[in-house]
C-alpha cells in the first residue's frame, strides 16, 4: 500500500515538472494600467502584469503577449491580431503594443506568459480584454450632436466663453433624450460611445448605465471634449429597447444666477452617441444620435455646478427611458453646433459615490431643521420625504453655522441650495444629479422631522443621508 502511494506521488510530481513551471505565475494583468478598460487611446496602448512565486530570488527573463479578435481564437492559439513571440526582457510594466493597426470601437482579448530565470515558461495568464475608442471624427459615422434648443447667436459670437458675463442670464432647459430600437437576433457584444455636455447620465431600458457621477471629466471645451465607453451587452434585450439620456449644464453652461465663481457660455446642453452591436451571426448594427431622437424638458428646472439644483417631481414622466412610453408630447431633437474641442476618450477614473453618512444630530430652528453630519465632506444629499403634492423643501448646505444655528456659506460660496417639490405619492427619494458642495450641515426649511406630529401643512422628512 505504501509502495502504491509512493508511486502515485512520484507520478504527480513528475507531471508538475513537465511543461509549465510551478515556481512563478502571473497574478494580475492590466491594459493601460486598468482591468479590462473601455475606450482606450490607440497610441497609448500598453500592457502590464504582476508576478508571484513560491520560490526566493525568482525573476522574469522573457515574456510573450498574444491578442485575438475573439475569445475562441485566443483559446485555440489563433492570434489573429498580434503575437509578440518570445521577447527577452525582464520588464513587466507598460509594455508597448507593436502589432498591426487596431480598429476603432472594437473589442479585443489578450493573454501573456513569461519565462523564469531557469527559462521555464509559466502558464498563460487569465484572459484580459479591452475596447478601443473612437479616435477620429470619421469613426463616429453618422452620429450627430443633438440638443433640445440651440445656443443664441449673440452668445456664439463671444470670443471667450469664460467672459459671458451678464449675457448668460437665461436658464438652460435640462433635457431628456430617448431613442427606441428593436433587436431580433442574439447579441455577442454591444458598446455605447457617448457624451453629454456639460454632464450626463445614460440609461438603457430604464436602468442607469455605470456608476459615474458628473461624467464626463471636465475640460476646456474649446480644446478638448471627452466621451465615455460602456459595455451595455447585458442591458439590451431581444425585442424593443430604449436609450435614455439626461443632460445637465456642468461647466459647459453656467448662467448668472445664485453663486457663480465664474460665468461660462460654451453652449447649451447637447449630446452625441454611437451604439455598436455585434450579433452571433457575424452581422453588426450601429445606432447613432440624430434628429430622429425625441427630446423633452426634464423635472430638473435649474442646475448649476456652483449654485445648486431644483427638482420638481410633478414634472416626472414615468418610464421616459423605457421601451413602453408615449412620446406624443415630445419633439424631435435639434441638430446643433458641435463643440470646438476634439473628441477624445475619457481615460480618467470616474467620479462616483464612495461613501454615505447618517445624521449625527438635528436642531429645530426658525421654521426649519438643521441636520449635522458630524464632519465636512464633498458630496450631495439623498432625501427621503413624504408630503402633499406641490410642497417644496429648500435645503441649504454649509461647512459652518452661525451662532443662531443657521447655515453660513461665507467660505464656500453663496447662495447655494437645492429645492425639491413633491409629487405627493407616498415616500419620495431624490438626489441632485449635476452639482455638489462642501458641507457638514444642511438646513431644511418648511419641514417636520420623522418623530414630529405632521399637520399636513409641511412635508415629513423620513431620512437625510
Amino acid at each position: 500500500m505504501n509502495k502504491h502511494i509512493f508511486c502515485l506521488f512520484t507520478v504527480i510530481y513528475l507531471m508538475t515538472q513537465v511543461g509549465y513551471t510551478q515556481g512563478i505565475s502571473i497574478s494580475k494583468i492590466k491594459c493601460e494600467s486598468k482591468d479590462n478598460p473601455l475606450g482606450v487611446a490607440l497610441e497609448k496602448l500598453h500592457f502590464s502584469w504582476e508576478l508571484q512565486s513560491n520560490k526566493r530570488n525568482q525573476v522574469q527573463k522573457a515574456y510573450q503577449i498574444v491578442i485575438s479578435s475573439n475569445q475562441n481564437l485566443l483559446k485555440t492559439g489563433k492570434y489573429d491580431v498580434w503575437n509578440s513571440g518570445k521577447i527577452e526582457d525582464t520588464s513587466s510594466i507598460l509594455l508597448t503594443y507593436h502589432g498591426t493597426k487596431l480598429k476603432s470601437g472594437t473589442q479585443y482579448f489578450w493573454q501573456v506568459k513569461i519565462w523564469d530565470k531557469e527559462n521555464k515558461p509559466s502558464a498563460w495568464s487569465k484572459t484580459g480584454e479591452f475596447v478601443t475608442g473612437l479616435f477620429e471624427n470619421k469613426d463616429w459615422g453618422n452620429a450627430k450632436w443633438i440638443g433640445f434648443e440651440e445656443f443664441p447667436d449673440s452668445l456664439w459670437k463671444l470670443n471667450n466663453p469664460l467672459l459671458a458675463g451678464s449675457k448668460a442670464k437665461a436658464r438652460a432647459v435640462v433635457p431628456y433624450f430617448r431613442k427606441e430600437f428593436a433587436i431580433n437576433k442574439k447579441i455577442v457584444s454591444a458598446f455605447a460611445f457617448v457624451t453629454g455636455l456639460g454632464q450626463y447620465e445614460l440609461s438603457i431600458n430604464g436602468n442607469k448605465v455605470g456608476n459615474s457621477f458628473l461624467a464626463p471629466s471636465w475640460t476646456y471645451f474649446d480644446k478638448t471634449t471627452l466621451y465615455n465607453t460602456y459595455n451595455i451587452t447585458e442591458e439590451l434585450q431581444k425585442g424593443n429597447n430604449a436609450i435614455g439620456m439626461l443632460v445637465g449644464n456642468g461647466f459647459y453652461y453656467i448662467n448668472k444666477e445664485r453663486y457663480t465663481k465664474l460665468t461660462v457660455a460654451f453652449g447649451l446642453p447637447k449630446m452625441i452617441c454611437q451604439v455598436k452591436i455585434t450579433y452571433t451571426d457575424g452581422t453588426s448594427e450601429t445606432i447613432v444620435s440624430d434628429e430622429e431622437w425625441r427630446t423633452a424638458a426634464s423635472p430638473i428646472t435649474f442646475t448649476s455646478i456652483y449654485g445648486g439644483e431644483d427638482y420638481d417631481a410633478r414634472l416626472e414622466q414615468k418610464g421616459w427611458d423605457t421601451p413602453i412610453f408615449n412620446t406624443l408630447n415630445w419633439k424631435n431633437a435639434l441638430l446643433v453646433k458641435p463643440p470646438k474641442g476634439v473628441l477624445l476618450p475619457d481615460e480618467n477614473y470616474a467620479i462616483a459615490v464612495k461613501d454615505s453618512f447618517i445624521v449625527k444630530s438635528t436642531t429645530s430652528n426658525r421654521g426649519g431643521m438643521l441636520y449635522d453630519f458630524g464632519q465636512n465632506l464633498s458630496g450631495i444629499i439623498e432625501l427621503k420625504v413624504k408630503g402633499e403634492k406641490g410642497q417644496t423643501i429648500k435645503l441649504t448646505p454649509s461647512e459652518l453655522i452661525t451662532k443662531d444655528n443657521l447655515p453660513n456659506q461665507s467660505v464656500t460660496g453663496s447662495p447655494y441650495y437645492w429645492t425639491y417639490t413633491l409629487k405627493g405619492k407616498g415616500e419620495e427619494t431624490w438626489r441632485p444629479r449635476f452639482t455638489y458642495y462642501g458641507f457638514r450641515y444642511v438646513f431644511l426649511e418648511n419641514v417636520k422631522a420623522t418623530n414630529e406630529t405632521n399637520d399636513n401643512n409641511t412635508p415629513k422628512i423620513i431620512s437625510l443621508t
